[in-house]
Order: structure tokens, then C-alpha cells, then sequence
């Protein structure tokens, strides 16, 4: 079921009377991911609001991938104090291709972060990853196949008979449309691609997978090419998953309503201040392209407020869709240890502590 109703709501000062709970929880080996020194540091994008008289609590946030539009409000909750006002100095460490957010928060290395899919999550936790999702910012998953107008696939029926261009970690996701479908593999052909389109613009596959809210991808294709995202055909995956240490989630609750609270406040104020977060957005993460991350966001914001969201608050996520996504992934054969319990999965605690905070039009 989706979040409703409202437990006990967050305050900034519920929090510092927390005082040091899981001060030093995390510790492996000599590394401390969440601590009451403000004055700790460590790589990455650190809140610039944050002042040693505050004694916040500083910790790190794991990014699944590079910084982009897929964290545009998260960059805004940081320079614009949101987090402090909850009594967190936030680091956000980047991630990248060969980065394993579930296995760092697992380890301690933080204490809660972002995976890119809610399959990868699932699949941890069946492996023995002690991690749960405890809200999701990307609500509609942007995986999708994308074709040329000149020969479009609309439905599951038109991808019969095509060369479909998917990459490694692609191809269950194509299984999983076919057999809710009820299409067979050999009714397609799949071709090895990797993350440019030019096999599509240039006529090799009539079909390219791939997230529908990267701009800089889908921008040699000009204006000429159509979508049928797995969303809209009935694979119903999140993405950009906020995962936290499942020891964090017992034992500290707080901290996390925190970080969602203030992370919901960033991606309303991003919504309603567009051009000021992208040079946010750029100064949190020179590296970027802000023309294009401008462009990415448009189409990110899309999938961060729904009507889901209009109901229940940014990052609000469903009990039964959760249990809907395990049920596909093992009648997949997913989970070679067995698919795992919604519960070690998911919990929905932090979302009913924030319903007020996170409401898309507080």
C-alpha cells in the first residue's frame, strides 16, 4: 500500500537531542562513515552551509553513479543549508561503473546512498546484503526501447521479428517484457551494444535500450526517434532508490528522516528554480555539461513528481509494487539464493515520519 498516514514527524531538534546515536557505528577498520565531528571531511560534495558551532552530524551519502540531473535536488538540499537545518553535514561520494553502492552501505563504508535500479537492490538483499530502501526518487524506472520514427516499436507485439540492441545487464529486462507478453526469445534478434545510439541512428538494430532521461545520449537522435518505456508496459521498476544500512534503519531513524526531508525540500525548491539549481548543480559537479544536464533534468522531473507523489509526498514508494518487482525477478530466476522478503527489502518507517516534510507542495 502506499504511505498515508503520518507517524511521528521529524524535527530538526528531535534530531540533535538524538545527540550521538550510532556516533560510531560505522566503523570498518580505521574508516568512520557517520560521525558527530562536523570537521571531518572526506571526497566528494560537502555542504558549504554547515558551521562547526552547529556540532551537526557529518556523514556520506554514496551516489550510485556521477553526479548528474539524476541528483539535482540532492545538490540543492546541500548548498542550500536543507540538510544542516536538520542537523546533517552531508558529503555526497560520486559513484561510477565499477561502483557497488548496496555492498559500500552494507559495509559501513556509508551509512545510507542511491542505487541506480531497484533490480540491483533486490538482487543484493537476496545475496545476503544487509540494505533496505527506504524511499525512491525516480518513480517511473526510464528504461525503455527506443526507436527511430521511421520505424517505430509502440507496443510489445512490434518488437517481434526485430534487432533488439540491449547491453549485458539489459538482457532480463528484455526477458521480463517478452514473458509478460508472452513473447519468445527466438521471435527476436538481441545485439550487443553499449551506451552510444549510434547502432540505431545508423540502421544496425531497429530497437536501442537505454534510460529515456539522459539527454546527452538520445541527442544525436535529434527529435527523430520514439519510446515505449517497460513502465507503461507493465515492468513497473523504480530507479535512483535510496538505500540505507539496515542497522541505520533500526537504530537511527532519525538521521534518515532527516535526509529525506531535507533531500524532498531540495527537489521542490529544483522544480520551482530551475536555472538556479543547474548552476548548483555545476558547482557542485564542475565536470558536468549544464547545457545538457538542463535538458536531463526537464525529463528527470517528470518521474519525480507523479501523481503518486501529488498524493503522497517526493519519494513515496508502494508496498505491493515492491512485492510485484520480487515476483518477477524470481519467476525469472533472479535470485539464485531465493527471492528475498519485502520486508528485508523495504521498509516504509521513514516515509510515514516525513508525510508533512515531503508533501510536493510544502
Amino acid at each position: 500500500m502506499n504511505v498515508q498516514n503520518r507517524k511521528a514527524g521529524f524535527s530538526r531538534r528531535g534530531f540533535l537531542q538524538a545527540g550521538g546515536l550510532l556516533g560510531g557505528a560505522f566503523l570498518l577498520g580505521t574508516t568512520v562513515a557517520c560521525s558527530s565531528d562536523p570537521s571531518s571531511t572526506s571526497p566528494g560534495a560537502t555542504d558549504p552551509n554547515s558551521s562547526d558551532s552547529q556540532q551537526l552530524k557529518a556523514i556520506d551519502l554514496q551516489l550510485s553513479w556521477l553526479g548528474n540531473a539524476q541528483v539535482l535536488g540532492d545538490a540543492v538540499a546541500l548548498k542550500k543549508g536543507f540538510y544542516a537545518e536538520n542537523g546533517l553535514k552531508v558529503t555526497m561520494k560520486e559513484g561510477g561503473p565499477n561502483a557497488d553502492p548496496p555492498g559500500l552501505i552494507a559495509s559501513g563504508s556509508s551509512p545510507a546512498g542511491y542505487v541506480s535500479s531497484s533490480p540491483l537492490h533486490m538482487t543484493a538483499v537476496s545475496a545476503g546484503v544487509s540494505v533496505k530502501a527506504y524511499g525512491v526518487n525516480l518513480q517511473q524506472h526510464p528504461w525503455a526501447f527506443i526507436s527511430m520514427k521511421d520505424n517505430p516499436i509502440r507496443t510489445p507485439e512490434d518488437l517481434i521479428g526485430k534487432r533488439i540492441g540491449t547491453q549485458p545487464t539489459g538482457g532480463v529486462l528484455v526477458d521480463a517484457v517478452l514473458a509478460k507478453h508472452g513473447i519468445s526469445r527466438d521471435q527476436i534478434e538481441i545485439v550487443g551494444v553499449g551506451s552510444d545510439t549510434a547502432p540505431l541512428a545508423s540502421g544496425q538494430v531497429d530497437a536501442w535500450t537505454g534510460w529515456t532521461v539522459n539527454y546527452g545520449q538520445l541527442q544525436p537522435l535529434g527529435n527523430n526517434y520514439e519510446t515505449m518505456r517497460i513502465w507503461d508496459i507493465g515492468i513497473q521498476l523504480y530507479a535512483g532508490v535510496l538505500l540505507a544500512n539496515a542497522s541505520v534503519v533500526e537504530e537511527d531513524p532519525e538521521m534518515l528522516a532527516g535526509i529525506l526531508s531535507a533531500t524532498a525540500k531540495g527537489w521542490r525548491y529544483a522544480r520551482d528554480n530551475h536555472d538556479e539549481a543547474i548552476e548548483i548543480l555545476k558547482e557542485t559537479f564542475p565536470n558536468i555539461d549544464p547545457k545538457i544536464e538542463s535538458e536531463s533534468a526537464k525529463l528527470v522531473m517528470d518521474i519525480v513528481f507523479t501523481d503518486e507523489t501529488e498524493e503522497n509526498g517526493w519519494g513515496q514508494m508502494a508496498r505491493d509494487n515492491w512485492e510485484n518487482q520480487i515476483r518477477i525477478y524470481d519467476e525469472l530466476g533472479q535470485f539464485e539464493k531465493g527471492a528475498p522478503n519485502v520486508d528485508d527489502v523495504m521498509t516504509l518507517e521513514i516515509l510515514e515520519r516525513t508525510v508533512e516534510e515531503r508533501s510536493t507542495s510544502a
